[in-house]
């Protein structure tokens, strides 16, 4: 404010510039990810999860695609082809105001065909129940995570940094990772050439990626198909 008023004229000298290095910032908190110990207890508790069915589906969606949580619950039926198992999020849902397209693995696409029998008959994916024209509150995926016991331990945010660190330590290439979060690419040559979205590749890590889920919520660890139902 000061510095808009010393810029602008109304001020010749800001009262605060002494004072730059002397008021702390506050610290940046990151979203920590799940460990592998913490993923099958998450999915045990959203198994047993009393509330609504959509809540534990936005949830494991969350963790099969790990987009933003807003870009889930402000979904759109009209953005998925579920027979070509895609997604395709408009920029002007995007935090980079870029379409992304996000593809489906089996898994996905089961839950998503659930979904539609419940609220297909509407716009919105996640329609809020109070207010119809509206979409689910970000509020409701903090409440159910603290009723399955993950209070101050998770946000729904996490997911993309559980799959981010897992998938990396996995030994898929970080640009691809990349691609799939949506992250703006800072180098202008490199976001020329990786126009190309990747997609082939990215189908075969998504698959993957829930297809380990599934091992790790069974408990074994191995590429296995579990509590996240395989499309027929």
């Amino acid at each position: 404010m000061f510095a808009l008023t010393k810029k602008t004229g109304r001020l010749k000298v800001s009262p605060i510039s002494d004072m730059t290095d002397v008021i702390p910032r506050t610290p940046v908190k990151h979203h920590p990810p799940l460990t592998r110990k913490q993923i099958p207890q998450l999915v045990n508790g959203l198994a047993t999860y009393v509330g609504e069915r959509q809540t534990v589906i936005a949830m494991q969606l969350l963790m099969l695609t790990f987009v933003r949580s807003n870009e889930l619950l402000g979904a759109e039926w009209p953005e998925f082809d579920l027979d070509a198992a895609e997604w395709r999020i408009p920029g002007s849902r995007m935090k980079m105001r870029e379409d992304h397209i996000v593809p489906l693995s089996s898994q996905a696409v089961a839950l998503l065909r659930e979904l539609h029998d419940l609220t297909g008959s509407g716009t919105h994916v996640f329609p809020n129940r109070q207010h119809p024209r509206k979409f689910m509150a970000r509020s409701t995926l903090h409440r159910a995570l603290c009723v399955i016991g993950f209070a101050g331990k998770f946000s729904p945010h996490g997911f993309r940094a559980t799959a981010s660190t897992m998938l990396n330590e996995l030994g898929y290439r970080p640009d691809i990772i990349e691609r799939q979060l949506a992250h703006k690419e800072r180098n202008s040559v490199r976001a020329s050439y990786n126009q190309a979205e990747y997609l082939d590749a990215r189908r075969e890590m998504m698959q993957a990626w829930a297809n380990l889920l599934d091992g790790l919520a069974k408990g074994d660890g191995k590429v296995m198909l579990g509590k996240f139902q395989k499309a027929a």
